[in-house]
């Protein structure tokens, strides 16, 4: 098709992303895992009595009890 000069496709002065700026934006989108709510009160518990314990919200410096 060379040869003929016929024009079979054609993309837009605009489409072209720079390499950095797409690995970026793909890098962005991409899900992230979610960590569990028990490591993040594992550090925060103390006992409380024999059966029970405490545990110190982060965020809200809130204790709850269990």
């Amino acid at each position: 098709m060379e040869n003929e000069g016929q024009l079979i496709g054609y993309i837009q002065g605009n489409a072209g992303v720079v390499e950095s700026e797409y690995r970026a934006t793909v890098l962005k989108d991409r899900p992230r895992a979610r960590r569990a709510n028990t490591t993040k009160n594992a550090g925060n518990c103390v006992t409380v009595g024999n059966n029970s314990k405490a545990c110190k919200d982060s965020k809200s410096d809130t204790w709850i009890l269990e």
